[in-house]
């Protein structure tokens, strides 16, 4: 299942794959998933069924590793079901998200509010050093996230509580206001730039005594829901930030994820280990652990690629205390 395709007819990229080597068991059935998918989506579940290329085999570029050919046995039910089962880990991690989400938006409003009710507009109460770093474009990273903050104001005007406290206040929003106007990526953002003292507090309400770990927990969890957000493929995804290993004092849920290596905590298991973990931190009745390991339960049966070999699980997983 090549990339270049889409501009085909789907017809004929039915074909196409079946030419590959693709078993296809009902032609009209084929058609009809790729009108509601599109072969390019369906494309990135499939590419791990085609055959891997040699050592000295010709590639198009540097990240070609495997042929244009399927494996024995590959077939585009099992291509569906991949694509499936991954839209249902998206929905379940959204759900445990959301959660995290709202508690790290309390967990600022409270600890900085406390300091000022602008405290993420004023360095001062937060860490002088983080905030004066500077970006990729030279300007320091605070400014750059103060400017960004203040057109995201903007553009909430027309909610009348956003407009209340703009007049109220100067044109400024409190904290436990302007949380509720952030995304989450600068939520994570503005984490990165208070006192360590300040972190560390916040990061003692979602798990662990570390602000440092925390921030890296946070990046990796900024990074899992602007995939699920946008329906983008995850189950056997590499991680852009990939969980960091673990001291020997990390909570009890995560320290097992010291015995993985680096390319397994860059995979979906270590950050659903984290995902776990702190929506039971906020909620300790929280049965998201659970509905996790039930959904690898329906992972989709092949002799292709598994869990363990393809989003980072180890072999004993389902005995971490965690999933029970």
């Amino acid at each position: 299942m090549d990339y270049d395709k889409p501009h085909l007819s789907f017809d004929d990229q039915v074909e196409h794959l079946r030419r590959r080597g693709l078993r296809i068991s009902d032609p009209a059935d084929a058609v009809a998933l790729l009108r509601r998918v599109g072969y390019y989506r369906l494309s990135a579940y499939a590419y791990p069924l085609r055959i891997l290329l040699g050592p000295d085999e010709a590639r198009s570029s540097s990240v070609q590793y495997r042929r244009d050919e399927f494996m024995d046995g590959a077939s585009l039910e099992l291509v569906e079901k991949l694509w499936r089962f991954d839209r249902e880990l998206r929905l379940l991690l959204i759900d445990a998200l959301e959660a995290i989400e709202i508690g790290l938006r309390v967990q600022l409003s409270y600890v900085l509010g406390r300091r000022d009710a602008f405290g993420h507009l004023n360095p001062r109460h937060l860490d002088e050093a983080s905030c004066a770093r500077p970006g990729p474009d030279g300007a320091a990273l605070w400014d750059t996230w103060v400017a960004r903050h203040l057109r995201a104001q903007d553009a909430a005007k027309s909610e009348d509580f956003v407009r209340h406290y703009v007049e109220k206040y100067d044109g400024r929003l409190p904290i436990w206001v302007a949380t509720e106007i952030m995304e989450f990526g600068a939520l994570v953002r503005l984490f990165g730039f208070l006192r360590d003292d300040d972190r560390s507090e916040i990061a003692r309400a979602l798990g662990t005594n570390s602000g440092t770990v925390m921030y890296g927990w946070l990046k990796t969890i900024a990074y899992l829901r602007n995939v699920s957000a946008h329906h983008g493929r995850l189950w056997n995804r590499r991680l852009t930030y990939a969980i960091a290993r673990p001291s020997p004092q990390a909570p009890s849920a995560i320290v097992h994820l010291r015995e993985l290596d680096n390319a397994q905590r860059a995979k979906v298991y270590a950050a659903a280990v984290v995902v776990a973990h702190i929506a039971s931190s906020l909620s300790p009745t929280s049965d998201w652990p659970r509905r996790f390991a039930e959904l690898m339960t329906r992972f989709p049966a092949n002799d292709f690629v598994s869990p363990e070999r393809d989003m980072g699980f180890p072999s004993a997983w389902r005995e971490q205390e965690l999933w029970r």
